[in-house]
C-alpha cells in the first residue's frame, strides 16, 4: 500500500473517531441523589428533583415526595437537609412554606438558599439562609423581610435571589420605607449595601429590582427588557442594548426580558438570544467592546450537526456551560472555553444505570470553579442529580480531530518534498 493511501487511512479512521467520539465524554460523573435516595430527616424517597447548585466539591439542590419539599446539601460523603417545609426560619416559630427551586449558590463552605416563611396577616417573608454543615448543620438568617438595614435607614421589604463568585454573594432588595431598590452584597461575615439605591423613575430600576443575574468578586451583571449593564464595584456600564445589530445578522436585538439571564464570568459577559427563528449565544466584553457570536444554529456541534435551539446558561473560572438541541433532535451539555466548544455530555452518552436520556437541566449556579452539577431526567420517568470536575481534558471527539490533523499535515509535508 502506498504511503498517501495509508496516511489517508489515518485521516479516515481519525474521522471516523471523532464522530464515533461524539456521544461520549471523558468525565467521570457522580451520582448524587435519583429516585431511590432516601430524604434527609424525612420520610419516604425523593420523587421530584430540581435545580442544582455546586462549589468547593459540594452540590446543593432542592427536591421533595410525598407533600415535602426543601434544600438539601451533598458534601461528598452524603446527604444532609439545609431546610424543609418543617423547618422554622431562624428566630421564629414561622416554618418555611416556599422555596426557589432553580436558585442558590456555595461560598467558602457553606450554602445559601432563598426560601420563603409565612408573617400570617402580614404576609410572607422572602429572605436569604446560610447553611454551614460543619458541626452538625446550623442554618442563619443573612436577611429577610423586616429585617433591618445594615446601615440603618429602615428595614428590607424582599429580596431577590441570590448569586455567588470571587468570594462574594450579591442579591437584590426593595427598602420598605420608601421601596427604592438596590443590591446587597455579602463576603460571608458581613451585609452590606454596594449601590445607591434607585426609585422607579431611574432608567435600571427594572433590572436592579430584579436583582443581578451572575456576580463574580464585586462585579455583577443586570437586565433589564432593553439592556444588559455591568457593574465593576463602582460604576455601571451598560454592554448590550436593544436595537444594537446582531453580530453576523442583518436584524437587531429585540431586547433582553425573555430570555435566558446573562452570566458573568473575569472580563466576559454571554447571554442568548432565541427570537423569531434566530437562536444564538453571544459573548460581550465589560466593557462593552468585542459583542461576537459563540454559536447560533449555522455552527456545528460536536456530533456533526448544526445547534438548532440553546438554553440555560452557567459560567465561571472563564468558562461557559450550556445546554443546546442539535438538528438531528440531539441535546447535550457543552462548555466553551479559549473560543472552543466540546462536549460535556449528550444524549447518546448513557452511563447512568442503564437509563435512557431524555433531557439535562442547568440551574443558575451550575457550575463554580470546576464543580459542574446538573439534573437528567430520564425517559422512563425517573430523575438523577451528577456532580462532576471539569479538569482541562481534551474532549474524545478532539482527539480525532488532532489525530486527522496531524495525518493531514503529514500527508501535506509528503507531497511538498515529492513536488521538489
Amino acid at each position: 500500500m502506498s504511503t498517501s493511501a495509508t496516511l489517508w487511512r489515518m485521516v479516515f479512521a481519525a474521522t471516523a473517531l471523532s464522530a464515533a467520539s461524539s456521544g461520549f465524554a471523558q468525565y467521570s460523573f457522580t451520582k448524587i441523589v435519583d429516585h431511590s435516595s432516601a430524604i434527609p430527616d424525612g420520610s419516604g424517597s425523593f420523587t421530584a428533583l430540581y435545580g442544582a447548585f455546586a462549589g468547593e466539591g459540594m452540590v446543593g439542590f432542592y427536591g421533595g415526595g410525598d407533600g415535602q419539599q426543601g434544600a438539601y446539601l451533598w458534601d461528598g460523603a452524603g446527604l444532609t437537609r439545609i431546610a424543609d417545609k418543617t423547618t422554622n426560619s431562624p428566630g421564629t416559630s414561622s416554618p418555611f412554606t416556599q422555596f426557589n427551586l432553580s436558585n442558590g449558590a456555595i461560598l467558602d463552605g457553606r450554602a445559601y438558599i432563598y426560601a420563603i416563611h409565612d408573617l400570617g396577616a402580614s404576609g410572607n417573608a422572602t429572605g436569604i439562609y446560610g447553611f454551614d454543615p460543619s458541626g452538625g448543620g446550623t442554618l442563619s438568617t443573612i436577611t429577610r423581610r423586616g429585617q433591618a438595614f445594615p446601615s440603618g435607614g429602615g428595614t428590607v421589604n424582599s429580596v431577590t435571589n441570590v448569586y455567588g463568585g470571587g468570594g462574594r454573594l450579591h442579591f437584590g432588595y426593595t427598602r420598605s420605607s420608601n421601596f427604592n431598590n438596590g443590591v446587597f452584597s455579602y463576603d460571608g461575615a458581613t451585609l452590606q449595601t454596594t449601590i445607591p439605591e434607585v426609585d422607579f423613575s431611574d432608567s435600571r430600576s427594572e433590572g436592579i429590582s430584579a436583582g443581578p443575574t451572575s456576580t463574580d468578586g464585586a462585579a455583577f451583571v443586570i437586565r433589564s427588557s432593553s439592556t444588559i449593564s455591568y457593574y465593576d464595584g463602582a460604576t455601571f456600564t451598560d454592554i448590550a442594548l436593544e436595537g444594537q445589530q446582531i453580530p453576523g445578522q442583518a436584524i437587531n436585538f429585540p431586547g433582553f426580558g425573555n430570555y435566558t439571564a446573562p452570566r458573568l464570568t473575569g472580563d466576559d459577559v454571554y447571554f442568548t438570544l432565541n427570537h423569531s427563528g434566530t437562536f444564538g449565544i453571544y459573548h460581550v466584553g465589560v466593557d462593552g467592546e468585542d459583542l461576537s457570536l459563540v454559536a447560533n444554529t449555522s455552527t456545528f456541534a460536536p456530533n456533526g450537526h448544526t445547534f438548532s435551539f440553546f438554553g440555560e446558561l452557567t459560567a465561571d473560572n472563564d468558562r461557559l456551560v450550556f445546554y443546546a438541541r442539535t438538528s438531528d433532535n440531539g441535546f447535550g451539555l457543552y462548555s466553551y472555553e479559549d473560543g472552543a466548544i466540546a462536549l460535556i455530555i449528550d444524549e447518546a452518552f448513557d452511563p447512568f444505570d442503564g437509563r435512557t436520556v431524555g433531557t439535562i437541566a442547568l440551574g443558575d449556579e451550575g457550575l463554580n470553579g470546576d464543580d459542574l452539577a446538573f439534573r437528567v431526567n430520564f425517559t422512563n420517568g425517573t430523575q438523577a442529580i451528577y456532580y462532576t470536575n471539569l479538569a482541562a481534558i481534551p474532549e474524545p471527539a478532539s482527539w480525532g480531530v488532532m489525530l486527522g490533523a496531524v495525518a493531514v499535515g503529514t500527508l501535506c509535508r509528503r507531497r511538498r518534498r515529492a513536488a521538489v
